[in-house]
C-alpha cells in the first residue's frame, strides 16, 4: 500500500502479478511487454485504451454499466439535442424512438445506449468481465496470443 492505495498484488498460488502503472517507468517499450492490461473506464483512460489497443496488448474491462457512469457535464448539449432532434429528415445513429438524448447523463437507458457505441464495446477482442472473481478465474485460461492476433486483424 502507498498513500492508502494498493499498487501491486501477487500470490504464489496465482500465475499473474498485478501492478499499477505507477510502479513502471511508463515507457511504451515496458507496457508492450505486458501480457495484458486491466482498464477501468474514465475520461483520461480513453487515450490509454487506444495506446494499448494499438500495441495489441490484450485489454480487460468491466462489462457492468455502473463502471461507465461518471459525470461528464454534457447536460448543456442535451437541450441542443432536443432542438436538433426535431429537425425533419436528418438521419442520426441515435435511435428515433429513444426517450432521451445521448447527452442525458441522468438516464440509464441513454447511458446504456451511449456506452454501446463506445470503442470499449465495439472494438474486436476487448475482453469484458462481470466481476473481479470472474476475471481472476478466467485469466489463466486466456489465450493472450489469440486475443492479440484478433486485435490486429
Amino acid at each position: 500500500l502507498h498513500e492508502g492505495r494498493l499498487r501491486a498484488a501477487s500470490s504464489p498460488a496465482y500465475p499473474y502479478r498485478f501492478i499499477t502503472r505507477a510502479l513502471t517507468d511508463r515507457r511504451f517499450s515496458t507496457f508492450a511487454q505486458f501480457r495484458a492490461v486491466l482498464i477501468w473506464p474514465y475520461d483520461m483512460d480513453l487515450i490509454t485504451f487506444y495506446e494499448f489497443y494499438s500495441m495489441a496488448v490484450p485489454i480487460f474491462m468491466p462489462s457492468h454499466l455502473s463502471k461507465y457512469l461518471f459525470q461528464q457535464d454534457h447536460m448543456f448539449y442535451d437541450g441542443r439535442w432536443e432542438a436538433r432532434r426535431s429537425s425533419a429528415g436528418e438521419r442520426t445513429l441515435w435511435p428515433e424512438d429513444a426517450k432521451s438524448s445521448p447527452f442525458n447523463e441522468t438516464s440509464l437507458d441513454a447511458v446504456r445506449l451511449t456506452a454501446g457505441y463506445s470503442d470499449y464495446f465495439r472494438f474486436p477482442a476487448v475482453q469484458h468481465f462481470n466481476s473481479i472473481p470472474e476475471l481472476l478465474k478466467n485469466l489463466p485460461s486466456t489465450d493472450f496470443f489469440a486475443v492479440a492476433q484478433s486485435m490486429v486483424r
